[in-house]
């Protein structure tokens, strides 16, 4: 199965229900090489800023001229191997996707913007051009315009080494006393070095009976290389029926006031007036949502606050 193919089968995957385990990948960085010698370190270091260079050319492309595709043609020439040009394609294409996809959502929020300004801005000309104001109506004052301050293109200024199997090897060690050796292709065709791995005891005991995925990263922080590992675990949905909500309290409120702002078009949140309404509709929302997919509605407990409110006589519009 070519890549791909590969890639197509993830997209038209099933997606899970709710109560299956879901599947995620944990990290153990900050795993330090030090029990390297000087000539394996310069091998790294002549690697790492021809294998950047590739890879800010490409960031570069896929950001300005052409949507990000890990499996193009080559473009650039490099004295890297072919498949380390393809790890730096892959590591670039990951970098302009996260890129491109930040820089869409801040330019639909800019618009956005630019809509409520103009609304804002019709309606205090609408108040201007009255001359005066109905009794009660407050004075609406001149809004000021979002400026869309275009984006600057990623730069690459640490160096991180992204490598799969095609590269770089991580093999347990049997007959020596460290706990793995790297394998790693350098510039040198047919002359990779062998790294030696020893893991702390916090990372021992972090790895311990986990199969570790085959994609590992190099990282140099102040003058010394540092390695990072992966592994992928099951984690099994075990909420009970009658649990309380109390993540989803925590973020409605941590978010009420972030609602504040972002509530033009919603006439329910449109129609609150404070952290409190807002708050209080979120969760309402939550609990209709449960009990739409079958779930228990927990017990709701009220704050001094919340009973504040409630008895102020403010309603909340659904």
């Amino acid at each position: 199965m070519s890549m791909r193919e590969k890639q197509a089968a993830r997209k038209n995957k099933r997606a899970k229900h709710v109560t299956e385990p879901r599947h995620i990948t944990r990290a153990a960085t900050r795993i330090r090489l030090t029990d390297v010698n000087a000539g394996k370190l310069a091998a790294l270091d002549t690697l790492a800023p021809v294998y950047l260079t590739l890879c800010q050319q490409y960031v570069t492309f896929f950001c300005t001229e052409e949507l990000p595709d890990k499996l193009r043609d080559p473009l650039y020439e490099t004295p890297l191997s072919e498949r380390r040009h393809r790890v730096a394609m892959m590591q670039a294409a990951g970098i302009a996707k996260s890129w491109r996809s930040n820089r869409a959502n801040a330019l639909r929020d800019y618009e956005k913007q630019q809509e409520q300004y103009q609304q804002r801005l019709a309606a205090y000309q609408e108040q201007k051009a009255r001359g005066m104001r109905e009794k009660g109506e407050e004075e609406i004052k001149e809004p000021k315009a979002p400026v869309w301050h275009e984006w600057n293109t990623p730069t690459l200024r640490e160096w991180c080494l992204q490598t799969n199997a095609n590269v770089a090897k991580l093999e347990p060690s049997e007959d020596s006393s460290f706990d793995y050796w790297l394998t790693v292709a350098t510039l040198s065709k047919g002359y990779p070095i062998k790294i030696p791995v020893k893991l702390a005891d916090y990372h021992k005991e972090a790895l311990k009976e986990k199969k570790l995925n085959s994609s590992v990263s190099l990282n140099k922080r102040n003058a010394a290389w540092w390695l990072t590992v992966t592994y992928d675990e099951d984690i099994a949905i075990a909420t009970a029926p009658d649990a309380p909500v109390g993540g989803f309290q925590a973020h409605a409120d941590h978010n009420a006031a972030i609602n504040l702002s972002r509530r033009v078009g919603d006439k329910a949140l449109g129609a609150c007036h404070g952290r409190d309404a807002i708050k209080s509709l979120l969760l309402k929302r939550h609990e209709a949502w449960k009990q739409e997919h079958g779930f228990a509605v927990s017990p709701r407990v009220k704050s001094r606050k919340r009973k504040r409110f409630v008895s102020s006589g403010r309603s909340l519009v659904m």
